[in-house]
């Protein structure tokens, strides 16, 4: 992470829409927080409409991390950005879950 962040220091391209973007935009954290943050939005959706019974963990969220928004992580790393956002485990939410029912 080092290394990109000295060589991407400073630098942009021009985008297809015609603005000019530095790179560090698409490696920011914010960013992959907020597609982590629409996907558990989805998921309480779900959980709320009893679709989904538990919770997804963070295999789950590595994954449509990169299905839908094209961003390869690590489980880990999914790990770390969710508990930077002060959000519990699966395990956690679904327990939440059940004791407020």
């Amino acid at each position: 992470p080092s290394s990109v962040s000295r060589v991407i220091t400073n630098k942009s391209i021009l985008t297809p829409q015609g603005e000019e973007k530095l790179l560090k935009f698409f490696f920011s954290k914010r960013r992959v927080q907020n597609f982590i943050k629409k996907i558990l939005i989805e998921e309480k959706k779900r959980m709320e409409m009893g679709i989904l019974s538990k919770p997804f963990n963070d295999r789950f969220i590595q994954k449509k991390l990169e299905d839908k928004y094209k961003i390869k992580l690590a489980r880990r790393t999914v790990s770390q950005y969710r508990k930077l956002m002060g959000i519990s485990s699966s395990y956690h939410r679904h327990k939440k879950v059940i004791s407020d029912v």
